[in-house]
């Protein structure tokens, strides 16, 4: 498979960051990477996110519909690489803060979907036709295999 593509700053005229940022990220990495292995390691439990509203149908219909599709194509396995980046600083500032990490890790480590969440997209009408099985896979999901980097 071909390698990821790296992204490089296009913005001409922008200094860059400096050596502390990159220490920070491989930092941050690090304690993402660890907790993720921890938390699918038997001995750790992680609590489920703060915010009880954060559940895996926080998303929107197209995500389920495109799940089905790998699903139905048989596709669900296939390693995938998602970045969450931006290209410069916000409001003209010198420097982002990112917060949040230990809700995404709580999130990732305790996603799953309930009965009455799978019930909920049953009774929707774009997935109305859904097979049985892929009911089954939804309510069986986890992450224990997604790996942050």
């Amino acid at each position: 498979s071909p390698a990821p593509a790296v992204h490089q700053n296009r913005d001409v005229g922008h200094p860059r960051p400096p050596l502390a940022a990159f220490l920070v990220s491989d930092i941050v990495k690090h304690i993402a990477v660890t907790l993720v292995k921890r938390a699918h390691n038997m001995t750790s439990n992680i609590p489920p996110p703060t915010n009880s509203l954060v559940t895996p149908l926080l998303t929107d219909l197209y995500q389920i519909t495109m799940t089905y599709a790998h699903w139905k194509n048989s596709r669900q396995d296939d390693p995938a690489i998602f970045e969450l980046f931006f290209r410069k600083n916000p409001f003209g500032g010198e420097f982002t803060i990112f917060c949040g990490l230990d809700e995404v890790l709580k999130f990732v480590s305790n996603f799953r979907f309930s009965a009455s969440d799978v019930a909920y997209l049953q009774s929707t009408p774009s997935l109305s036709k859904c097979e049985p099985d892929f009911w089954k896979y939804l309510l069986e999901l986890d992450c224990s295999q997604v790996e942050l980097q």
